[in-house]
């Protein structure tokens, strides 16, 4: 059921980016559909089920995971306004970023077509959310899932009397370089900083939601207390990467999407990579 949902899913989000004479390959036998995902998201084994589908119910399509995977916002927008993909997993937070340039690329989503007979099935929480809904109030999105950024720990060498279990420890002096930081998309460290002063992780996007630009103003100074505390996030990250997370013997704390560390995990089995044989997820608070 997982994958038949998914399958719709995939289909549905087509509709978003492109018109369908805008597909690849339209004079080949199966017209290829672009997929721009970030890495881990769509498997072979989820391209083999999607392309059996495909096939035994009679679309003339395929689907293939293009290359580079998504790193951020301005790659997508561009890979977007390009034409270089048809499906894309895009973070709901880029849509309306930029003076809202990439929701100007996509069409409302047609809520009621008769192919997105799972749409029912949904988390309403998940499929109203005002960063996805244009000006006259229709969806732009379709939710993939609930995203989550966090960080993953070492298991071996971490013992439970020492693990974190607030964001705040990453500004103490006995992680400082022991951890990993997205270096690509700013945002989340910038949550980060929030929450550790006892803020929403969105509360610039919530102020400017309210229209109230003086806070936001006052919060981001140069000299501030958040901008000093920002600073100071990265200068103990220990490493920065962009489309996935990397990995190395001075890590102990790994920030991450999530997906990959399974194939970390399966490395560390076959004896290819050691910090990360056993790994927990690490659900920090404020």
């Amino acid at each position: 059921m997982k994958k038949y949902i998914g399958f719709s899913l995939i289909i549905a989000i087509s509709s978003l980016l492109v018109s369908p004479f805008s597909i690849s390959d339209q004079n080949s036998e199966a017209q290829v559909l672009r997929v721009l995902t970030w890495e881990g998201y769509v498997t072979d084994s989820d391209l083999s089920h999607v392309n059996q589908l495909l096939l035994e119910q009679g679309y003339d399509y395929r689907v293939e995971v293009i290359s580079p995977y998504a790193e951020g916002a301005e790659q997508m927008y561009n890979f977007i306004r390009g034409k270089e993909c048809d499906i894309t997993f895009l973070t709901l937070f880029f849509i309306k970023m930029k003076k809202e340039q990439t929701a100007k690329l996509l069409q409302p989503v047609n809520i009621d077509s008769p192919r997105l007979t799972n749409y029912q099935h949904l988390y309403p929480n998940l499929t109203r959310l005002k960063m996805g809904i244009d000006r006259d109030g229709l969806p732009l999105y379709i939710p993939w899932g609930g995203g989550i950024y966090g960080f993953y720990i070492d298991n071996d060498r971490v013992p439970d009397s020492l693990r974190p279990y607030s964001v705040k420890a990453l500004w103490q002096p006995e992680w400082r370089h022991k951890f990993s930081l997205n270096g690509a998309q700013e945002w989340y460290n910038i949550g980060l900083t929030l929450m550790s002063q006892g803020e929403s992780p969105f509360y610039l996007y919530e102020e400017f939601q309210k229209e109230n630009r003086s806070g936001v103003m006052v919060k981001s100074a140069p000299d501030g207390a958040f901008q000093t505390q920002l600073t100071a996030l990265y200068d103990a990250a220990g490493s920065f990467w962009t489309d996935a997370p990397t990995f190395n013997d001075e890590l102990l704390i790994v920030s991450s999407w999530g997906p990959e560390i399974h194939a970390e995990n399966m490395r560390g089995v076959i004896g290819s990579l050691s910090i990360l044989k056993r790994v927990i997820w690490l659900g920090l608070i404020r």
